[in-house]
């Protein structure tokens, strides 16, 4: 079963790590908390092709936006458990 609903606290526009995200930062930290890829405990397992189709972005501003989003702590990332390509 898919989930229908996401709710995001309207409480993450006073965060200042959010606040002090540029702005590809805002709009993937907003995708990772309500986009196609969380399962129901909250984590994310995305294949980097899968996001650059989702956001219309190219894999530098994804990567960059990504650093920045882990740099501010708002979420961790494992770049040893990326999924490459042939992953199952």
């Amino acid at each position: 079963m898919s989930r229908d609903f996401a709710p995001v606290s309207p409480a993450i526009w006073g965060s200042r790590a959010f606040l002090s995200l540029p702005s590809d930062g805002r709009v993937l930290m907003l995708y990772l908390i309500c986009g196609p890829h969380q399962n129901s405990a909250g984590c994310c397992r995305i294949r980097e092709g899968y996001a650059l189709a989702d956001l219309g972005w190219q894999a530098e501003q994804y990567r960059r936006a990504l650093a920045d989003v882990v740099q501010a702590d708002l979420v961790m990332h494992d770049p040893a458990r990326d999924c490459q390509e042939s992953c199952a």
